[in-house]
């Protein structure tokens, strides 16, 4: 990781540059997470996370990439992990799990792990930079919501509401010919809706109906939407 120069050690130019290109990656692409502090005094005290597409193999590939495109030698993998715990502490990954994985970042990831042309690279990177920061101004969005509903919930309410893989769930999958073969092959094409609240009563609530059977239904978006907001209503005015 480091050279002996004149009496004094110099870190090699292949480490600068991946120390470099590590910033650079984890500025474009972590997200700042404000619910959580990082209590490393050699950090900015904020914990950030990279998108959920990515892996730590992912990014020790991704700088061998680019350091193959530019002519420089590849680092070895147990320094890029010092580099990491040392230089970026408070750079989390998530949890492995298949939930909330955006297609399109994972391809180029993929694709950039691949490609060595150098100006190829570069478009790659510009265009990932641009999906990622229009990602993150939604989040900026919903953060800022969170924060109102959690402070002022008198004022404000924000919850979060999406559809969820029954597949990946408790929910026992039903069917309407229970007493032939087809019924366990078969199963009745439920749609289930997660919803989070933020700081109001009841925090987490899921509503299920027979679904599937066309692609988009917003008629049950909007229900589901509205009889979220009349039990919120009930369960206070109790």
């Amino acid at each position: 990781m480091v050279k002996y120069v004149h009496g004094t050690f110099k870190p090699k130019d292949t480490t600068i540059f991946a120390r470099a290109y590590m910033k650079s990656f984890f500025q474009q692409t972590a997200e700042p997470l404000p619910h959580k502090e990082s209590r490393n005094e050699n950090t900015d005290g904020i914990i950030y996370r990279l998108p959920k597409a990515l892996s730590r193999d992912d990014v020790y590939r991704e700088i061998l990439g680019k350091m193959e495109a530019v002519g420089m030698t590849a680092i070895l993998r147990v320094t890029f992990d010092n580099l990491w715990k040392k230089e970026f502490p408070n750079y989390d990954m998530h949890n492995s799990s298949a939930f909330a994985k955006c297609l399109l970042c994972v391809k180029f990831i993929t694709m950039l792990q691949r490609e060595r042309r150098s100006a190829e690279r570069t478009k790659l990177e510009l265009d990932r930079e641009k999906h990622l920061k229009h990602q993150m101004s939604g989040r900026t969005v919903y953060y800022s919501h969170k924060e109102l509903s959690t402070s002022s919930p008198s004022l404000n309410l924000s919850f979060i509401h999406d559809a969820m893989d029954l597949a990946k769930t408790i929910i026992p999958r039903l069917s309407h010919k229970v007493k032939t073969l087809m019924g366990s092959v078969q199963p009745l094409p439920l749609k289930v809706i997660g919803i989070l609240n933020h700081r109001h009563e009841p925090r987490v609530v899921a509503h299920v109906t027979v679904g599937g059977l066309w692609k988009s239904d917003p008629n049950y978006t909007i229900t589901s939407i509205a009889k979220q907001v009349r039990d919120y209503e009930n369960f206070h005015t109790d």
